[in-house]
Protein backbone atom coordinates (compact mmCIF):
# COMPACT_ATOMS: atom_id res chain seq x y z
CA UNK A 1 0.00 0.00 0.00
CA UNK A 2 1.32 3.35 -1.08
CA UNK A 3 1.99 6.52 2.31
CA UNK A 4 1.70 9.85 1.99
CA UNK A 5 4.94 11.58 2.94
CA UNK A 6 3.54 13.25 5.87
CA UNK A 7 2.88 10.01 7.48
CA UNK A 8 5.93 8.21 6.44
CA UNK A 9 7.66 11.24 7.96
CA UNK A 10 5.94 10.78 10.87
CA UNK A 11 6.89 6.82 11.00
CA UNK A 12 10.32 7.98 10.39
CA UNK A 13 9.95 10.36 13.61
CA UNK A 14 9.94 13.44 11.60
CA UNK A 15 6.48 14.81 12.69
CA UNK A 16 7.64 17.78 13.59
CA UNK A 17 9.02 18.67 10.77
CA UNK A 18 6.00 17.30 8.24
CA UNK A 19 3.73 19.66 10.53
CA UNK A 20 5.92 22.59 10.38
CA UNK A 21 5.66 22.41 6.30
CA UNK A 22 1.91 21.74 6.65
CA UNK A 23 2.08 24.97 8.07
CA UNK A 24 3.99 27.21 6.23
CA UNK A 25 2.04 25.41 3.09
CA UNK A 26 -1.10 26.56 4.66
CA UNK A 27 0.49 30.01 5.62
CA UNK A 28 1.74 30.77 1.72
CA UNK A 29 -1.81 28.97 -0.04
CA UNK A 30 -3.51 32.08 2.46
CA UNK A 31 -0.85 34.50 1.18
CA UNK A 32 -1.28 34.08 -2.20
CA UNK A 33 -4.97 33.44 -2.84
CA UNK A 34 -6.12 36.10 -0.90
CA UNK A 35 -4.18 39.57 -2.24
CA UNK A 36 -4.56 37.73 -5.42
CA UNK A 37 -8.41 37.78 -5.57
CA UNK A 38 -7.94 41.24 -4.07
CA UNK A 39 -5.93 42.59 -6.89
CA UNK A 40 -8.18 41.01 -9.39
CA UNK A 41 -10.72 42.75 -8.10
CA UNK A 42 -9.08 46.23 -8.24
CA UNK A 43 -8.01 45.28 -11.73
CA UNK A 44 -11.80 44.70 -12.68
CA UNK A 45 -12.79 47.99 -10.90
CA UNK A 46 -10.06 49.72 -12.87
CA UNK A 47 -11.49 48.37 -16.26
CA UNK A 48 -15.01 49.08 -15.54
CA UNK A 49 -13.91 52.65 -14.60
CA UNK A 50 -15.16 55.41 -16.99
CA UNK A 51 -13.21 58.22 -15.36
CA UNK A 52 -9.69 59.15 -17.18
CA UNK A 53 -7.50 56.39 -16.74
CA UNK A 54 -4.21 54.62 -17.69
CA UNK A 55 -2.45 51.25 -16.81
CA UNK A 56 1.15 50.18 -17.34
CA UNK A 57 0.53 46.71 -19.02
CA UNK A 58 4.10 45.71 -18.84
CA UNK A 59 3.89 45.95 -14.95
CA UNK A 60 0.38 44.42 -14.51
CA UNK A 61 1.60 41.47 -16.44
CA UNK A 62 4.80 40.77 -14.59
CA UNK A 63 2.16 41.14 -11.00
CA UNK A 64 -0.28 38.41 -12.56
CA UNK A 65 3.00 36.61 -13.97
CA UNK A 66 4.30 36.34 -10.43
CA UNK A 67 1.42 35.86 -8.83
CA UNK A 68 0.57 32.63 -10.87
CA UNK A 69 4.43 31.62 -10.44
CA UNK A 70 3.54 31.91 -6.32
CA UNK A 71 0.44 29.46 -6.68
CA UNK A 72 2.07 26.89 -8.99
CA UNK A 73 4.79 26.63 -6.56
CA UNK A 74 2.58 26.53 -3.69
CA UNK A 75 0.57 23.86 -5.49
CA UNK A 76 3.54 21.91 -6.02
CA UNK A 77 4.87 22.34 -2.55
CA UNK A 78 1.28 20.54 -1.54
CA UNK A 79 1.50 17.74 -3.82
CA UNK A 80 4.85 17.23 -3.02
CA UNK A 81 4.08 17.16 0.64
CA UNK A 82 2.18 14.10 0.14
CA UNK A 83 4.85 12.54 -2.64
CA UNK A 84 4.92 9.20 -2.23
CA UNK A 85 1.65 9.02 -3.93
CA UNK A 86 3.95 10.95 -6.75
CA UNK A 87 7.29 9.24 -6.16
CA UNK A 88 6.80 5.56 -5.02
CA UNK A 89 9.95 3.65 -3.76
CA UNK A 90 12.02 3.50 -0.78
CA UNK A 91 13.90 7.25 -1.58
CA UNK A 92 10.28 9.04 -2.65
CA UNK A 93 10.18 10.39 1.04
CA UNK A 94 12.79 12.01 0.82
CA UNK A 95 12.94 13.21 -2.25
CA UNK A 96 9.26 14.37 -2.09
CA UNK A 97 10.38 16.23 1.34
CA UNK A 98 13.57 18.14 -0.80
CA UNK A 99 10.95 19.35 -3.51
CA UNK A 100 8.35 20.20 -0.90
CA UNK A 101 10.89 22.68 0.90
CA UNK A 102 12.53 24.00 -2.30
CA UNK A 103 8.86 24.77 -3.85
CA UNK A 104 7.91 26.48 -0.25
CA UNK A 105 11.03 28.72 -1.20
CA UNK A 106 9.87 29.78 -4.29
CA UNK A 107 6.43 30.20 -3.36
CA UNK A 108 7.88 32.78 -0.44
CA UNK A 109 10.54 34.10 -2.65
CA UNK A 110 7.80 34.97 -6.15
CA UNK A 111 5.17 36.36 -3.51
CA UNK A 112 7.69 38.49 -1.34
CA UNK A 113 8.66 39.90 -4.80
CA UNK A 114 5.38 40.94 -6.05
CA UNK A 115 4.35 42.22 -2.45
CA UNK A 116 6.93 44.58 -2.47
CA UNK A 117 6.07 45.83 -6.07
CA UNK A 118 2.17 46.19 -4.83
CA UNK A 119 3.30 48.15 -1.70
CA UNK A 120 6.81 49.83 -2.80
CA UNK A 121 5.26 51.39 -6.09
CA UNK A 122 1.47 50.87 -6.83
CA UNK A 123 1.37 53.77 -8.63
CA UNK A 124 3.11 52.22 -11.48
CA UNK A 125 0.24 49.78 -11.98
CA UNK A 126 -2.24 52.56 -13.23
CA UNK A 127 -3.59 56.07 -12.58
CA UNK A 128 -7.01 57.14 -12.79
CA UNK A 129 -7.99 61.15 -12.31
CA UNK A 130 -11.60 61.02 -10.96
CA UNK A 131 -13.07 64.56 -10.18
CA UNK A 132 -11.55 64.75 -6.42
CA UNK A 133 -8.93 62.42 -6.33
CA UNK A 134 -6.11 60.55 -7.89
CA UNK A 135 -6.59 56.60 -7.97
CA UNK A 136 -3.21 54.33 -7.84
CA UNK A 137 -3.47 50.43 -7.43
CA UNK A 138 -5.34 49.86 -3.89
CA UNK A 139 -5.02 53.52 -2.59
CA UNK A 140 -7.11 57.00 -3.54
CA UNK A 141 -5.60 60.60 -2.54
CA UNK A 142 -7.47 63.03 -2.57
CA UNK A 143 -6.87 66.30 -4.34
CA UNK A 144 -7.65 68.46 -1.09
CA UNK A 145 -4.90 66.24 0.54
CA UNK A 146 -1.88 67.16 -1.88
CA UNK A 147 0.33 69.74 -0.89
CA UNK A 148 2.29 70.52 -4.16
CA UNK A 149 2.76 68.28 -6.98
CA UNK A 150 6.57 68.78 -8.52
CA UNK A 151 8.53 68.61 -11.49
CA UNK A 152 11.90 67.89 -10.65
CA UNK A 153 14.16 68.38 -14.15
CA UNK A 154 17.19 67.50 -11.91
CA UNK A 155 15.50 63.34 -11.23
CA UNK A 156 13.40 63.45 -14.35
CA UNK A 157 10.58 62.61 -12.04
CA UNK A 158 6.80 64.33 -10.96
CA UNK A 159 6.46 63.57 -7.20
CA UNK A 160 3.03 64.26 -5.84
CA UNK A 161 3.57 65.45 -1.76
CA UNK A 162 0.30 65.01 0.17
CA UNK A 163 -0.77 64.99 3.35
CA UNK A 164 -1.86 61.01 5.34
CA UNK A 165 -3.33 61.99 8.69
CA UNK A 166 -2.59 65.60 9.78
CA UNK A 167 0.95 65.63 9.91
CA UNK A 168 2.39 62.51 8.13
CA UNK A 169 3.94 64.36 4.61
CA UNK A 170 4.22 61.09 2.15
CA UNK A 171 5.18 61.40 -1.93
CA UNK A 172 4.42 59.38 -4.46
CA UNK A 173 6.98 59.56 -7.37
CA UNK A 174 6.57 58.59 -11.17
CA UNK A 175 9.37 58.46 -14.05
CA UNK A 176 8.59 60.84 -16.64
CA UNK A 177 10.61 58.49 -19.36
CA UNK A 178 7.45 56.27 -18.62
CA UNK A 179 4.33 56.52 -20.29
CA UNK A 180 2.50 56.91 -17.15
CA UNK A 181 4.37 59.68 -16.00
CA UNK A 182 3.74 61.19 -19.01
CA UNK A 183 0.11 60.93 -18.98
CA UNK A 184 0.00 62.71 -15.13
CA UNK A 185 2.02 65.63 -16.76
CA UNK A 186 -0.20 66.51 -19.25
CA UNK A 187 -3.59 64.93 -17.87
CA UNK A 188 -3.22 66.52 -14.12
CA UNK A 189 -3.86 70.51 -14.84
CA UNK A 190 -7.15 69.48 -16.91
CA UNK A 191 -8.28 68.38 -13.00
CA UNK A 192 -7.05 71.39 -11.77
CA UNK A 193 -3.92 70.16 -10.30
CA UNK A 194 -1.14 72.81 -10.30
CA UNK A 195 2.75 70.80 -11.10
CA UNK A 196 5.33 73.13 -10.54
CA UNK A 197 9.15 72.92 -11.36
CA UNK A 198 11.08 72.86 -8.55
CA UNK A 199 13.55 70.75 -6.59
CA UNK A 200 11.70 67.93 -4.49
CA UNK A 201 14.18 66.86 -2.04
CA UNK A 202 14.51 70.81 -0.87
CA UNK A 203 10.95 71.56 -0.84
CA UNK A 204 10.27 67.94 1.06
CA UNK A 205 12.91 68.49 3.76
CA UNK A 206 11.47 72.27 4.10
CA UNK A 207 8.05 70.83 4.50
CA UNK A 208 8.84 68.10 6.92
CA UNK A 209 10.47 70.98 9.56
CA UNK A 210 7.15 73.50 8.63
CA UNK A 211 5.21 70.41 9.84
CA UNK A 212 6.95 68.94 12.34
CA UNK A 213 7.22 72.57 13.82
CA UNK A 214 3.54 73.04 13.57
CA UNK A 215 2.70 69.96 15.61
CA UNK A 216 5.02 70.79 18.63
CA UNK A 217 3.64 74.51 18.61
CA UNK A 218 0.31 73.80 18.22
CA UNK A 219 -0.52 72.75 21.98
CA UNK A 220 1.23 75.64 23.29
CA UNK A 221 -0.65 77.85 20.99
CA UNK A 222 -3.93 76.02 22.59
CA UNK A 223 -3.29 76.79 26.04
CA UNK A 224 -1.87 80.72 25.34
CA UNK A 225 -5.86 80.88 23.93
CA UNK A 226 -7.30 79.36 26.59
CA UNK A 227 -5.26 81.22 28.51
CA UNK A 228 -6.49 84.59 27.08
CA UNK A 229 -10.08 83.68 27.21
CA UNK A 230 -9.74 82.84 30.63
CA UNK A 231 -8.35 86.24 31.23
CA UNK A 232 -10.78 88.37 29.14
CA UNK A 233 -13.40 86.64 31.03
CA UNK A 234 -11.86 87.35 34.68
CA UNK A 235 -12.13 91.17 33.57
CA UNK A 236 -15.70 91.11 32.28
CA UNK A 237 -16.77 89.77 35.94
Amino acid sequence: MTKIALLSWSNDGMLAEASNLLIMLITGLAAVVIPSIYTYVLLFRYKKSTDKKLANKWFITLILGLQFASLISVVLGWMFLFGEFILPGNDGADLAQILCITFIVLTYSFTATWYLLMFLVPQYCFIIFEEDKIGILGAFIKNEKIIKIIDDEKTKRVYINYLEGRTTLKKLSISKSLVLGQFFVETAPEFGLKIEQTNQLDFFKEKLKEIKLGSTNQPKAEVKETKNKEDSQSKEA
